[in-house]
């Protein structure tokens, strides 16, 4: 049996841990009851509160120290990710109605319903959670024999439409997850009109009373005086609508699929650009949620996760959290101008005249108007934020563009960045992304292969991820959200700097000179760092496959060491 720790009561070694806080381990289920009444008090260091300002909330009930578990919970409700955009609609790939891997839309069917499955043999279709729950409702629409045709299945097999039925079904198989649903947020009123409501509307609102909900209500209602499926009215369908916009996490399986949750407890914690918590899925458990505490958190402070991406700029996000949850965000990064001083989000100001650059840099006056202007802190130039956004939204798709081509070359990412240095501020988001993917390629790509690489391109890779390093320690300095791209860096950075070494050390050699360990001891750093920040990641592909380079890095670096002393 493996160990995991002592029991709490009787200190003999166990495996079993307390399923809410992970932190204390049991030998069985008599102790852990026996434990329970001193246990309990301590078991979820968290509690609920109420404010006007933030709804319902999360706040540390103790101190808690950082990597510790806060809690783990399973999902109230899990399915396909609710909104889709055009391209994906388009695609005939379709999650598993049983456990979401990707499958051919004109496939096989469930053999009760004939929604697209993996096999018909698939465990999650008798899973009563999953398609266990809808099935029987599923199985009252259409069944397509012909599969020919894509576009009628495309239009009919809606994935977006299922996570609201499983909701809505919820009342009747599980009554007390339906009542921790309907007590989370919805935003009815600032929804009306906005175009993911519209969507809703016609992609699921309408097509499931159409297609099932109606048409079982009807008949029962005819059969036995009453609705089968209540709370099934438009406008409880737009609510449950509201509640996945509002709180529903996006799940990232292994298999490329993206699906969405939602959780009781996780989705209170409100929103922060600089968060104190992260989170990760078990796979293996039906999409179970550990929180976990990024940073040491101080007893009455708010627990926070951060709905957007880190390395958007303020206006960006701001969009994202008013588009999406209704909200603005007036945290400390978002509150300044400069950004905690990184200026990720600047510009370069061309200068009072044609033809004569300033060199001062363009901010926003008031970040958290989306009206405000943009003044230069060494000229007087203001610029409308109108003229901003039509410059990003272009430079946006340009960088895109680069970003999605199949093979992008050193060559196109230096001159594109070169091109928006005339623009932006060197740490602006657009150019960091550029150089992130740079100073990858910066060894890989043919012609610049890291042997070959000259010694100017290896410092010039070197500036760049120092350059890199230089925003996230202060946008994550616990590299709470970027511990991939942290990671990243610092795996590129040994690389970089492990090579100009090894030619120092060959020339110390042929002259006969005596050799600075100093810039290998910073590589050791480096990799070192890259270990502890990609501890989050090991649940992912990508961040398995830098794990395993940064060990491998490490073992390379450590025969070096070996080599010099011979």
């Amino acid at each position: 049996m493996e160990t995991n720790g002592k029991c709490a009561v009787c200190d003999a070694e166990c495996s079993l841990k307390c399923t809410a806080c992970k932190c204390v381990s049991y030998c069985g289920i008599e102790h852990q009851k026996k434990d329970w009444k001193t246990h309990k008090l301590e078991c979820r260091p968290l509690e609920i509160a109420h404010s006007d300002q933030l709804g319902r909330y999360v706040r540390a009930s103790r101190d808690i120290k950082a990597k510790s578990v806060i809690f783990s919970e399973a999902p109230l409700i899990a399915g396909p990710k609710w909104c889709m955009d055009d391209y994906e609609r388009q695609e005939p790939i379709f999650p598993c109605v049983g456990c979401f891997k990707p499958v051919r839309i004109d496939q096989l069917g469930c053999p009760r319903c004939n929604w697209p499955v993996c096999s018909t043999t698939c465990e999650g279709l008798e899973n009563p959670q999953f398609h266990g729950l809808e099935c029987a409702v599923l199985r009252t629409g259409k069944q397509i024999q012909d599969k020919s045709n894509i576009k009628l299945l495309l239009d009919y097999y809606r994935s977006e439409a299922l996570l609201t039925l499983r909701c809505v079904l919820l009342q009747l198989k599980y009554p007390q997850k339906w009542k921790q649903l309907l007590e989370l947020e919805s935003h009815d009123d600032d929804r009306k009109g906005t175009k993911y409501f519209e969507e809703a509307e016609q992609r699921i609102v309408s097509y499931l009373k159409t297609n099932f909900l109606d048409k079982i209500n009807a008949e029962s209602v005819k059969a036995q005086g009453k609705n089968l499926i209540p709370n099934c009215e438009s406008k409880d369908l737009h609510r449950l609508c509201g509640i996945m916009e509002v709180n529903a996490l996006n799940v990232n399986l292994p298999t490329g699929m993206e699906i969405c949750a939602l959780y009781p407890t996780a989705c209170l914690l409100e929103h922060s650009c600089m968060p104190n918590c992260f989170y990760t899925f078990d796979f293996t458990k039906h999409y179970k949620i550990t929180m976990i505490a990024g940073r040491d958190i101080k007893k009455g402070e708010n627990l926070s996760i951060m709905y957007t991406h880190m390395l958007w700029g303020t206006q960006m996000r701001h969009e994202h959290l008013m588009t999406n949850k209704y909200f603005v965000c007036k945290c400390p990064r978002c509150a300044d101008p400069t950004e905690l001083g990184t200026f990720i989000s600047a510009l370069k100001c061309i200068g009072p005249e044609e033809d004569i650059a300033c060199g001062g840099t363009l901010l926003p006056t008031d970040p958290h108007d989306e009206a405000t202007e943009w003044f230069c802190d060494r000229c007087p130039v203001r610029i409308a934020n109108d003229q901003v956004k039509f410059l990003l939204s272009n430079i946006e798709e340009e960088v895109d563009a680069l970003m999605l081509e199949r093979e992008t070359t050193v060559k196109q990412l230096e001159e594109l960045i070169e091109k928006l240095k005339q623009f932006l501020h060197p740490n602006h988001f657009h150019i960091f992304s550029l150089k992130h993917s740079l100073i990858q390629r910066y060894g890989t790509q043919t012609d610049y292969l890291l042997a070959d690489l000259s010694e100017e391109l290896l410092k010039r890779k070197i500036d760049m991820c120092n350059e890199l390093l230089s925003i996230v320690d202060v946008i994550d300095p616990h590299a709470i959200r970027l511990s991939l791209y942290t990671g990243i860096v610092l795996y590129e950075l040994q690389l970089a700097t492990v090579e100009l070494e090894k030619r120092r050390i060959k020339a110390a050699k042929e002259n006969n000179e005596p050799y600075d360990y100093e810039e290998l001891y910073n590589a050791e750093g480096y990799l070192r760092r890259a270990k502890i920040v990609l501890e989050n990641n090991v649940d992912i592909p990508q961040g398995k496959k830098f794990i395993e380079a940064v060990v491998k890095s490490s073992e390379n670096l450590e025969a070096l060491f070996e080599q010099i002393k011979l």
